[in-house]
């Protein structure tokens, strides 16, 4: 139970070979100035001595524990259950916490008395260490714009937008009452919690930078991993089950929803998938894994955003969906090379969506006319 001595703040951070950064990551995180932490370590079989590299720290706000279950959804949930703090937030073992960043996040939470607060974030390549080397252009992730408190997601869908776990920081009781959990999933294990969070929260917009999220390549990592077929699929997985979670949030977030997925997320998963699925995969095993939750998705998403993707693209999405992967590949090779046909087709359906709302636009002013006294 939370006693009067239980921490503010409980940093939950799965770890699994990250022995390079962990020790970074932890002194992040432990000098974050005023702000009452803790830090639940949940080791998921770390075999590069991750876990002794946190042990050496002996610092009575670390806590080290061995995962019960692999994988790094199931470590957060562990993590959570044992934190002690009026808040969460979470932390991967290979990133850096940016000196402020829960005082900042805290701050306004105190003062809102709302359910989240997120801020902003950078990707930086390994080995340029936790700030950028002078003269280097880390770009920022702009999720926040400006300082507001109390958001929903009706206020603002381009929430729906970022659903990483670890820019921001959430009040336990908000945590707990809606039954928030990440999946147990090798990829994109933090965006079902995520949506979730989203729609049910209260949230307060911080225009820090407030995460430093480290790019790593190479056998093991995450980056790499993501750029493969299998990991596409495993977020295919992941993606159908927040679609009835944000496209049921309103039309507005489903506008918005449907936008990043059709010309972002969905594309780029759909594109990869159907590339060279790599040994022993056959196409039979991709259509079974690809066609249903791909079809499930996109019935859900906005009809009229659909209407307005290139021709090829929609083309590639109905095969794909329908199970004619051969079909889907000759629609995507048209996408990347089209012929002039293929332009002229294309060129005729833009004029005719832009005659469209120049005739809706019409339309309203007109309307606007007729009823102006």
């Amino acid at each position: 139970c939370r006693t009067m001595t239980a921490p503010e703040l409980s940093v939950v951070i799965p770890t699994h070979d990250v022995a390079p950064w962990v020790d970074e990551c932890l002194r992040s995180v432990l000098g974050q100035e005023g702000v009452r932490l803790e830090v639940v370590v949940v080791d998921d079989g770390s075999r590069d001595g991750t876990p002794d590299i946190v042990a050496a720290f002996r610092d009575p706000r670390v806590r080290l524990v061995a995962a019960g279950q692999s994988g790094g959804g199931p470590a957060r949930n562990q993590g959570v259950a044992l934190a002690r703090g009026e808040y969460l937030a979470f932390a991967d073992g290979d990133d850096v916490v940016p000196p402020g960043a829960y005082g900042a996040l805290l701050a306004s939470l105190r003062t809102s008395g709302s359910d989240m607060a997120v801020g902003n974030f950078v990707r930086f390549p390994d080995g340029d260490g936790p700030e950028p080397r002078p003269g280097s252009d880390v770009p920022v992730t702009r999720h926040v714009t400006e300082a507001r408190t109390g958001v929903t997601v009706a206020d603002e869908p381009g929430l729906v937008r970022n659903r990483a776990c670890w820019n921001r920081v959430f009040r336990r009781a908000f945590w707990d009452a809606h039954g928030i959990r990440f999946e147990n999933s090798r990829r994109s294990n933090d965006i079902v919690a995520m949506a979730r969070a989203t729609v049910a929260a209260r949230t307060d917009l911080v225009p820090d930078v407030v995460y430093r999220y480290r790019q790593r390549f190479g056998n093991g990592s995450m980056t790499t991993f993501g750029a493969t077929p299998e990991a596409q699929l495993v977020y295919l997985e992941q993606e159908r089950l927040c679609a009835p979670l944000l496209t049921g949030a309103g039309d507005r977030v489903r506008t918005v929803y449907s936008g990043m997925l059709l010309r972002s997320y969905l594309w780029n998963a759909v594109r990869i998938a159907l590339g060279d699925p790599g040994p022993g995969a056959t196409d039979d095993e991709l259509r079974e894994r690809l066609a249903e939750p791909l079809a499930d998705i996109l019935a859900r998403l906005s009809p009229v955003t659909f209407a307005s993707l290139p021709r090829a693209r929609r083309q590639v999405f109905a095969h794909a969906a329908s199970g004619d992967l051969a079909a889907a590949r000759e629609a995507l090779r048209r996408g990347i090379s089209p012929t002039r046909l293929d332009r002229g087709r294309d060129a005729v359906e833009r004029a005719a969506r832009r005659a469209a709302r120049s005739t809706a636009r019409a339309l309203v002013r007109a309307r606007r006319l007729v009823l102006s006294p």
